[in-house]
């Protein structure tokens, strides 16, 4: 039903208190999804490779720059270099396991150890885990998220990557099982 609340949104859904309701970046396939949702108390959506802020001060025709909500709030595409790739699991992970595939639609970059990125695990691991990084089919990782143990950050090794369209990044679980690894999310931070 057009107009409702995302579930993000809605009082009583559980919500990170480290992130406020009004922050959240809210991830849609397209436009039409994104149609379905009065999306008032959010302050930015992404639409599939592009962010969207909210700007009901723009008039005029709706197009790929401007968006519109299920109750009628105007999205402004944001132009410029920030890429966002957000990874989300809550459950524990199995060795050697695929946990992130993403295609590029666009260029992207990324720099030297994901400088800016983050990545959390609210539930630590008890012995260091690395996360490896891989672009396309190559067998080579170019980086690696680790886990130190009873620790909640990761931190990053990795070399600067560019991923052209069609190019395409993996992400798998590390070579060995740590059972208490689990409620992990982040977001790798790129550039257009």
């Amino acid at each position: 039903m057009a107009g409702e609340l995302h579930p993000w949104l809605r009082d009583g859904v559980n919500v990170s208190k480290s992130v406020g309701r009004s922050r959240l970046i809210i991830d849609f396939q397209d436009a039409a999804e994104l149609a379905v949702y009065d999306m008032s108390l959010a302050r930015k959506v992404s639409v599939g490779d592009w962010i969207y802020v909210k700007d009901n001060t723009l008039v005029g025709a709706v197009a790929d720059d401007v968006l519109l909500d299920g109750n009628g709030n105007r999205w402004r595409r944001v132009v410029g270099d920030i890429y966002l790739l957000p990874f989300s699991s809550s459950l524990g992970f199995g060795a050697n396991e695929l946990l992130l595939g993403h295609e590029f639609r666009t260029a992207v970059s990324f720099p030297e150890n994901f400088d800016g990125s983050s990545f959390r695990a609210l539930t630590t691991a008890t012995s260091e885990r690395r996360w490896p990084l891989y672009k396309n089919a190559e067998v080579a990782a170019f980086g690696e998220i680790v886990f130190a143990p009873a620790t909640a950050l990761a931190t990053f090794e990795s070399d600067a990557v560019s991923f052209a369209p069609d190019d395409y990044l993996r992400l798998y679980s590390a070579s060995g099982v740590d059972a208490s690894l689990a409620n992990v999310f982040g977001t790798l931070i790129g550039s257009r």
